[in-house]
């Protein structure tokens, strides 16, 4: 019984003295990016932006917490002795993962959007996988930052459970209840999650407006061979979808409908 404790509270206090490490080396570069993430969301939410400053919002809200958990998992591997080829392991694995949700999720708000293939949307279809793969870190960053949440938990009952285990039998108990550092811990953690939530939720929020401004710009074009007899005046730029019909976009509406496309004649240049 007495071994068991004292193994226990071995096993506690390394754990302790490496998370502190941990903090040490990455908490002011954390605050830092805390601040400037807090700023961002409230210019994205309460500051009426352009397309492209929006676009540039967005991912700078999004990949600020994707940065700060990078910072932490480099420092890892050293901290708790986890050998480099396992590191290796998991970074290929995750990475192919959420490359793959990330192409999956772009391709439902593409279908969503146009009700076609996502792949008549190339540059659109690539930027979406872009936004998805990191809308799924944000998403992996905030089930991992609930996981540390809970684990620092466990070390706080652990903590408990070792000083009074220890008093009743009568060792020495080295380190003494710091409720106050663990709560303040906690709740830390429990603003981290809750700020990558919120950045998720955001990302998510204006991946579909960015899309759609991406699609206009990139995939649609001005130039075409459909005659335009019976299109509704205002049309600008065509996306090109098969089976003899075409996307066009009302710039003035801001609207895409489908159009049929009768191809006519090249003669001397291309029509439009």
């Amino acid at each position: 019984m007495l071994s068991a404790i004292a193994t226990l509270r071995d096993w506690y206090i390394r754990q302790r003295l490496r998370l502190r490490e941990l903090r040490r080396i990455c908490m002011k570069q954390t605050t830092v990016a805390a601040l400037l993430w807090l700023i961002g969301l409230i210019v994205i939410v309460l500051v009426p932006l352009p397309t492209l400053a929006l676009t540039l919002a967005a991912l700078f809200i999004a990949l600020l917490p994707v940065s700060v958990l990078l910072l932490w998992l480099i420092h890892i591997p050293a901290i708790w002795n986890i050998h480099a080829s396992l590191v290796a392991i998991i970074v290929f694995a995750s990475t192919a993962l959420l490359s793959v949700v990330g192409r999956y999720l772009s391709g439902v708000i593409l279908n969503d959007m146009f009700a076609e293939a996502p792949s008549f949307f190339p540059i659109a279809y690539a930027t979406g996988t872009f936004f998805g793969t990191v809308f799924a870190m944000v998403v992996l960053l905030a089930c991992c930052t609930l996981v540390i949440l809970c684990f620092n938990l466990i070390l706080m009952l652990f903590s408990s459970a070792a000083h009074h285990l220890s008093w009743v039998a009568g060792l020495s108990h080295p380190y003494r209840r710091r409720g106050w550092y663990n709560l303040g811990s906690a709740l830390i953690f429990i603003l981290a999650f809750l700020g990558t939530t919120i950045s998720a939720a955001v990302l998510l929020e204006r991946s579909e407006t960015v899309l759609q401004w991406v699609a206009v710009e990139a995939d649609f074009f001005p130039d075409h061979h459909c005659a335009t007899s019976g299109w509704p005046e205002g049309i600008t730029r065509v996306a090109f979808v098969g089976d003899e019909q075409v996307l066009g976009y009302l710039g003035v509406e801001d609207r895409i409908v489908v159009l049929p496309c009768q191809r006519r004649p090249l003669q001397g240049g291309a029509p439009r």
